[in-house]
């Protein structure tokens, strides 16, 4: 298994990339639509709802789907690392934020052992 601490050190990130493309990210981790908007994003729990509202979780031109489980919303990593890519899309998240983002995916898949 890969030292947790070269994984957050490791920095190499093509915002241009899809790098969950080919991989299987559904069964887990999940996290519920607060906790992508807060961990990943570094926005309130209120934030991806509102930009789903205002049509803004689109990849495209197509809606990003939200899984739910008991009616709790909630997306995987494949997902998030696509919502990233659609919010910069519609101009929402700037270059660095995009990176920022995909970093902390990168660090979660690779420390869920999916790259």
């Amino acid at each position: 298994m890969s030292d947790p601490a070269l994984i957050l050190a490791d920095s190499e990130v093509n915002v241009h990339d899809f790098m969950l493309q080919d991989v299987d990210t559904d069964q887990r981790p999940t996290y519920t639509v607060a906790e992508t908007g807060m961990f990943f994003f570094a926005k309130g729990r209120e934030w991806l709802p509102r930009m789903e509202r205002e049509g803004r979780l689109l990849f495209d031109g197509k809606p990003i789907p939200v899984h739910r489980v008991k009616n709790i919303r909630y997306y995987t990593l494949g997902d998030i690392e696509l919502i990233a890519h659609g919010l910069a899309q519609c101009g929402v998240l700037p270059g660095e934020r995009l990176r920022a983002t995909l970093q902390i995916v990168r660090a979660q898949a690779r420390l869920w052992l999916y790259l």
